[in-house]
């Protein structure tokens, strides 16, 4: 008897592999840096526009990504995209947990994993719209980066990011901005061919292992930030 065998992936495009793989390592640098202001290590202003243009450029290349990965993925059969779907959920209820016993004065709610999460969900649904998605992607980006009001300000309503009070949280993502984000990248990426372009080997594996190394990265920076302390 012969046992039938899935069909294969499509070929992964290792050039934004290797984007999301140096978006990574930004990130990564972003961390290291917060943590050691926050252990007193360095005195950094992350509130100057250097820092968070470098964290919104990070965070963007992010859900830029997410978008392209929605339109490329379209061909894979749907419960491999619900299989990441739920891991993605699960690392951002790893990520929640942990920092309710880390930090619980700041806790996680919606964080990087969150928003991926629920864009990632809303992007299956809309996807085949392609490129028409663009117009309503930038109206969200508009929306999310010029409009704030108070009555967003409530916690049940923190998440959209049109408040204007930034929580207290060791990660918090605007939906609103970033669910613009990935809409724009789906249309653009249904709109124009992404190129084949070789990249560094080291890159594209970092990014196929990017959901582990995400979780991990964070309590191997307090380990290193305590010894470093210690050590001081």
């Amino acid at each position: 008897m012969t046992r039938s065998v899935s069909p294969p992936l499509p070929a992964r495009h290792a050039a934004l592999d290797a984007l999301r793989g140096l978006a990574f390592l930004a990130m990564l640098v972003y961390h290291a840096c917060w943590f050691a202001d926050d252990r007193g290590l360095l005195t950094l202003e992350f509130s100057s526009l250097p820092w968070r243009g470098f964290q919104k450029l990070i965070a963007g290349t992010f859900f830029l990504l997410v978008g392209v990965g929605l339109w490329l993925a379209r061909e894979v059969p749907l419960r491999r995209s619900g299989w990441r779907l739920l891991r993605v959920g699960g690392g951002a209820l790893i990520v929640t947990t942990a920092s309710v016993v880390l930090d619980p004065a700041r806790i996680v709610s919606f964080g990087v994993l969150h928003a991926i999460f629920v864009t990632s969900a809303l992007g299956l649904l809309l996807r085949s719209a392609g490129a028409r998605l663009l117009i309503p992607g930038l109206l969200l980006l508009l929306v999310g980066v010029n409009y704030h009001n108070a009555r967003f300000d409530h916690p049940l309503l923190q998440w959209t990011g049109l408040g204007t009070v930034i929580p207290v949280t060791f990660d918090h993502q605007p939906f609103v901005v970033w669910w613009g984000v990935v809409l724009c990248g789906l249309a653009l990426a249904a709109r124009f061919p992404v190129p084949e372009l070789p990249a560094p080997r080291p890159l594209v594996l970092l990014r196929q292992h990017s959901l582990f190394l995400y979780l991990a990265h964070v309590p191997a920076l307090q380990v290193l930030m305590e010894v470093l302390v210690r050590l001081r």
